[in-house]
């Protein structure tokens, strides 16, 4: 199992983003968010302890910025913001979320 996480801005930082509270477990099957989910609150531990995918969401110019492998380090909810706060892993290259996708289809992920 793997956090997915996703922007719609022109990429991840370096090592330090937001995201909103409503995007936390969007688009998630029920059973996955009950895991993650004690009522409304975010179990951020559980969280912290799954590799992550720090992806972008496809550009309308067909511009596609590569997707990364990291950890997330601290995640912190400020004002209806997750504060992330990440490393990502230098020993795996960047690469396209269409080969995501492909897997995906073949391996039900």
């Amino acid at each position: 199992m793997f956090n997915l996480l996703v922007t719609g801005s022109a990429g991840w930082g370096s090592s330090r983003d937001t995201m909103s509270q409503g995007r936390a477990l969007e688009f998630t099957a029920r059973h996955i968010e009950e895991k993650f989910m004690q009522g409304s609150v975010l179990d951020i531990e559980a969280v912290l302890r799954l590799p992550t995918i720090f992806a972008c969401e496809n550009s309308r110019d067909g511009n596609h910025i590569p997707a990364r492998v990291g950890t997330l380090t601290r995640v912190q909810l400020l004002s209806g913001d997750y504060q992330l706060e990440y490393v990502l892993d230098p020993d795996i290259p960047p690469f396209q979320m269409k080969y995501y996708l492909v897997l995906r289809q073949e391996t039900l992920i």
